[in-house]
């Protein structure tokens, strides 16, 4: 209560005034009795307000804790997310090694398919080679079957015939003549083998049939 408030009549020792103090009138009486209920009022009202402020203090306080856990989260969540830029750049540098890792292994994979292209290309153009040349091979034995056996040896002793050197006729001791040695016909040479097999190796040599009588070697002698 203010200073004000306590030296005014109250309602206990509102007669002992009013006997002492000159009578008032009653507008006067209203008049003290409306101030006075005017300070019950204040009284009434700054209780209120210190209760409000009271109130107020207590939101003030628990903003300002919320005030402090909502900085303290912000810089969790900064730190939160510091990490995750960290992680992310570790990830993409290891991911980025990881693709060129693949991409080198990629590219050697491939290198190796090409060279087996190419060696198997290879191996393909030797075989085809090699199949024409047995082609070849097989079509000249066959063609070599073909020819009878006695051309190929009547072939063989022409070329032994023609390859060896002509003997040459002895000169005659004692009597001179006027045609050189080396104009002189030569003396037809009889193989060794024509004289062994006359007609041909022993392959070529005709059967004789059944009931036939066996060739002398000779036509008809």
């Amino acid at each position: 209560m203010s200073a004000a408030a306590s030296t005014l009549p109250t309602e206990t020792n509102e007669k002992t005034l009013v006997d002492r103090v000159l009578p008032i009138s009653d507008s006067q009486h209203e008049e003290l009795h409306s101030s006075y209920e005017s300070i019950n009022d204040r009284d009434e009202l700054r209780e209120m307000l210190h209760g409000k402020d009271v109130t107020l203090q207590a939101q003030k306080e628990a903003l300002t804790a919320v005030a402090v856990e909502v900085e303290t989260l912000r810089k969790e969540v900064a730190s939160l997310r510091d990490c995750l830029d960290r992680e992310e750049a570790k990830s993409g540098a290891a991911l980025a090694t990881e693709r060129e890792m693949h991409a080198d292994a990629l590219d050697g994979e491939r290198t190796k398919q090409d060279r087996l292209r190419q060696r198997i290309d290879r191996l393909k153009t030797n075989s085809e080679q090699h199949r024409q040349n047995a082609q070849v091979a097989i079509m000249n034995a066959n063609t070599a079957r073909t020819i009878p056996v006695t051309n190929i040896y009547n072939t063989v002793i022409v070329q032994q015939q023609q390859q060896a050197p002509r003997p040459q006729a002895p000169r005659p001791v004692g009597i001179h003549c006027c045609v050189a040695p080396s104009r002189l016909p030569p003396i037809p040479s009889r193989s060794r083998t024509m004289d062994r097999y006359p007609f041909g190796p022993p392959g070529n040599q005709p059967r004789s049939r059944p009931g036939s009588r066996p060739s002398t070697g000779s036509s008809g002698r």
